[in-house]
């Protein structure tokens, strides 16, 4: 071709490749008129391939599937592509690279849009007014990534980065909700909920008043061998039980062999272990029991007697002595 622009001689081979190409060509195009007139003739030229899947014309270069518009780069740089181009729900990937409107919303130049911005759709911004590449819900922004890498979401409150995922109350205005999974505002059955505040710092599991649900806390510290350490914290509501337990339990593969479960009732309190032995200290028996049996009947090491329960048997006792005066030894008392 640049020769015959500039009005050399062509070979014979040169000749025939040139004819082969004017065959492709379109007799009444504007590149095969132009030609004669060498390159600075060539103007507004159409190109076309096989069945017109390529175009150039004045607005830049369009790539078709048959009649549908795949893929278009515009001569102000704006780039597309998509299955069909006809519809933002249909295009895939769009380069602004000057400032427009584009399916209702404003974008500034530099903007790169994959996916659809249209309602109910996800997509993927990289906004350069913010330095940030957004995910988004329609034109809602859900979460981005921040120009350190940083990737937020939550208004800034959570954030994933090299030290793993962190929820930061401090970035939140006092006496604010700082973080939350699920909570009964949203009408949910359960869930972990939070706040940070200049008087309050707190996290609740729950569950939203459903009979028959518990909600339930647990450190563990597991070894290999099968050996634990645990704190647990529990609410169970039902229909005929509403209590809250505390369980401070180590157990020897599988075998409890210390915990203390404290519960709480609508029949009061309950310290006990989770076998019923009782409690301890290191020293001395198990105690299981505070007696108000004021006959000590019983005669129980286990059982820890109330003021009233002895005031009750030694009065009984004194009142069981002799008048005339003398020893007694009655029951478990010697008087």
């Amino acid at each position: 071709m640049s020769k015959v622009a500039a009005k050399e001689d062509l070979t014979p081979a040169e000749r025939d490749e040139l004819i082969v190409l004017m065959e492709q060509v379109q007799s009444g195009s504007t590149w095969a008129n132009g030609i004669a007139d060498g390159p600075t003739g060539i103007s507004g030229a159409v190109i076309k391939t096989g069945s017109g899947n390529i175009i150039q014309d004045e607005t830049g270069m369009k790539f078709y599937n048959d009649a549908i518009l795949t893929g278009w780069i515009q001569l102000d740089g704006d780039f597309f592509i998509g299955s069909d181009l006809s519809s933002a729900d249909t295009t895939t990937f769009s380069l602004f690279s000057n400032a427009q409107t584009y399916n209702g919303e404003a974008m500034t130049a530099g903007s790169v849009l994959f996916g659809s911005n249209s309602a109910l759709k996800s997509n993927m911004l990289w906004d350069p007014a913010t330095g940030r590449t957004n995910f988004r819900g329609g034109t809602t922004v859900q979460a981005y990534v921040g120009t350190d890498g940083v990737i937020y979401w939550g208004g800034g409150v959570g954030y994933l980065n090299t030290s793993g995922i962190s929820i930061d109350a401090s970035t939140s205005p006092l006496d604010t909700r700082a973080y939350k999974f699920l909570d009964p505002s949203d009408n949910v059955i359960g869930g972990l909920y939070g706040y940070y505040s200049d008087t309050d710092n707190f996290i609740t599991i729950y569950d939203l008043g459903t009979t028959g649900k518990s909600s339930s806390v647990s450190l563990q510290s597991r070894c290999p061998d099968g050996k634990v350490a645990a704190i647990s914290l529990n609410a169970q509501n039902t229909s005929a039980t509403k209590n809250a337990q505390i369980t401070l339990r180590a157990d020897d593969e599988g075998a409890d062999t210390s915990s203390i479960l404290l519960t709480a009732t609508t029949g009061g309190i309950k310290l006990t272990t989770i076998d019923n032995t009782g409690i301890s200290l290191t020293a001395g028996g198990y105690v299981n029991e505070f007696s108000t049996d004021g006959t000590f009947a019983g005669n129980s090491d286990t059982a820890v007697p109330t003021e009233k329960a002895v005031v009750t048997y030694v009065a009984a006792q004194i009142a069981a002595a002799p008048s005339g005066g003398g020893n007694l030894s009655r029951g478990l008392l010697g008087i």
